[in-house]
């Protein structure tokens, strides 16, 4: 019997060694390119290293690091990218002064949907890999741009909702976050339409190759 799991450990172990080891030769720019960065895009850095805010509120910094750092990663790097804005958000939104109650939760969607935009902007620029995992890039990329569609149909469907901008009672904000969310929107629905297009364009001319093979 224990032979027999001794045999289960090595067979079962190797494969995922084997699976992280294909992984990493896959995604390595990508991963070393996310260890530059962790750091960087990081609350606590950017608390030490952006020009000091009496209002605590360092998005603008995160924004152009972020913007640096997917103008050079592939999907993989910008799919991490991304997860670190979850994490920077949440601690910037919590120790911020600026913005507060439904001017907030207006402010942070609103700059959501401007990381998501810049994130789909950059996102089917860069193929890094094996050249037989192609296939599997543009399947990942229809994904990923699925995904970015419903996460900001999202957003935007709560901007403009009874919850959203209309809520506040200022109304010159309400005036600039309207014109704010309407240049994103537009943004967004150009972005995503000509992504969309390119991959699904890729994916049918690689269909035709194999059909002639």
């Amino acid at each position: 019997m224990l032979r027999f799991l001794k045999w289960v450990f090595f067979i079962f172990g190797g494969l995922a060694l084997s699976i992280m080891i294909f992984f990493y030769s896959q995604n390595k720019e990508d991963i070393h390119l996310a260890l530059d960065y962790k750091e960087k895009l990081s609350h606590d850095y950017l608390v030490e290293n952006c020009p000091v805010t009496k209002d605590k509120y360092y998005y603008p910094c995160f924004k152009k690091s972020f913007r640096e750092m997917v103008s050079k990663a592939g999907l993989t790097g910008i799919s991490i990218a991304l997860k670190f804005a979850f994490n920077f958000m949440d601690d910037d939104k919590e120790n911020q002064l600026i913005y507060q109650g439904d001017e907030m939760n207006v402010v942070y969607s609103l700059n959501y949907l401007e990381l998501n935009n810049i994130a789909i902007d950059e996102a089917d620029e860069r193929f890094r890999g094996f050249d037989f995992m192609y296939g599997g890039y543009l399947s990942s990329m229809r994904d990923f741009l699925k995904g970015a569609k419903s996460f900001s149909d999202g957003l935007i469907n709560g901007l403009e909702g009874q919850e959203g901008i209309s809520k506040l009672s200022d109304e010159d904000k309400k005036i600039e976050y309207s014109e704010r969310l309407n240049r994103l929107k537009a943004q967004f629905n150009e972005l995503y339409t000509q992504a969309h297009k390119n991959n699904e364009a890729k994916i049918a001319e690689l269909l035709a190759k194999n059909d002639q093979k």
